[in-house]
């Protein structure tokens, strides 16, 4: 059964209506809308593998803020809030908001009131991922230029921070913007990290090309500028390398263009 299959068939167990699935994304996971019902399916691919228990923390962080009415994706009341699985795919259910145009200064509202937030959530919560998890794919899945692995390991060196839960994946495309304001989705690489991570997210785009909602979005966020340096270049190290992963070197040939000119 494949992924789309699988989405569908549980969907349908809970009393969905689901007449055209439509894909919206396929990378690291396939997320799906189970058309014509407000829902969305997100069926774990590579992340599962590469971190164990990833479905279970996001799902459960995604639920405790949603009940406190913070600016986060909902999961779904359509189904059971749990993990499903079904033909050996794992996947949850999450309320489908449509896209409108990028607002930085609302995402970084939205972002600046996750982070008040999250130091109150006691979950089980992931390390700081970037620098363990980019390190040991360097090692065993993807053959990259040594200055990547040069990069990171300059950074290990370097870095100093007081570990505090952020939400990990903070570009726009994991916002989402509505009448309202904006709304973050994509919990799954929450973390124990420097408060900057999230700001890095934001300026690692910044690094490689111009976007005036990312420089809105970043100029909000207080940040210790060294930090942010730093982290900067982890961040684009870490698109490299799962780029490279999921897609092959030649995808991310910009990004490593800059780190070659501008990690040591």
């Amino acid at each position: 059964m494949n992924a789309v299959a699988a989405a569908v068939a549980v969907a349908r167990e809970h009393g969905l209506r689901v007449d055209e699935p439509r894909v919206l994304r396929d990378a690291h996971n396939l997320v799906v809308h189970l058309a014509p019902a407000p829902v969305v399916a997100r069926v774990g691919k590579l992340m599962a593998d590469v971190r164990p228990g990833i479905r279970e923390r996001e799902l459960a962080l995604a639920i405790w803020l949603a009940e406190r009415s913070l600016p986060i994706v909902p999961p779904s009341p359509e189904l059971p809030q749990v993990v499903h699985e079904r033909g050996g795919h794992t996947m949850t259910f999450w309320t489908l908001v449509e896209r409108a145009r990028h607002d930085g200064l609302a995402a970084s509202s939205a972002l600046l009131e996750l982070h008040g937030a999250l130091p109150e959530y006691d979950g089980d919560v992931a390390d700081f991922w970037p620098i363990a998890e980019t390190r040991e794919v360097l090692a065993t899945r993807v053959a990259l230029p040594a200055f990547v692995s040069e990069a990171l390991e300059h950074v290990a060196r370097e870095l100093r921070y007081e570990p505090v839960l952020v939400h990990g994946d903070a570009h726009l495309n994991n916002c989402f913007f509505t009448a309202a304001g904006a709304l973050w989705g994509d919990l799954e690489d929450a973390c124990l990290a420097p408060v900057e991570w999230d700001a890095a997210c934001l300026a690692a785009v910044l690094a490689t090309e111009s976007d005036a909602g990312y420089e809105r979005a970043l100029a909000q966020l207080p940040c210790d500028a060294d930090r942010l340096r730093l982290l900067v270049v982890l961040r684009i190290v870490v698109i490299v390398v799962w780029s490279a992963m999921r897609f092959g070197p030649d995808v991310a040939r910009e990004r490593l263009a800059w780190l070659r000119r501008n990690a040591s």
